[in-house]
């Protein structure tokens, strides 16, 4: 059951940061642009690290986890 909320979490971060990092590139935020990717990275790697250990049922913690996470960022980030 950790394995699902640590999914769960680590997409939610991974997809917030992604869709961050688009609206950062589309309004020119050059500092932003450039050091976002790196905690993308890290995300990346930890969820093919879950992916490799977990069950085929992990798809579900991480479809929610990164709608949400998106949907987060946009209202967040629209300014």
């Amino acid at each position: 059951m950790e394995i699902y909320i640590v999914a769960f979490c680590v997409t939610f971060v991974y997809i917030f940061l992604r869709a961050w990092q688009q609206i950062n590139v589309i309004k020119k935020r050059y500092v932003e642009a450039g050091l976002v990717p790196f905690f993308m990275a890290l995300c990346e790697v930890t969820t093919v690290g879950l992916i490799v250990t977990s069950d085929f049922w992990i798809f579900i913690p991480i479809g929610v986890g990164g709608s949400l996470g998106c949907l987060l960022s946009m209202k967040v980030n629209h300014r």
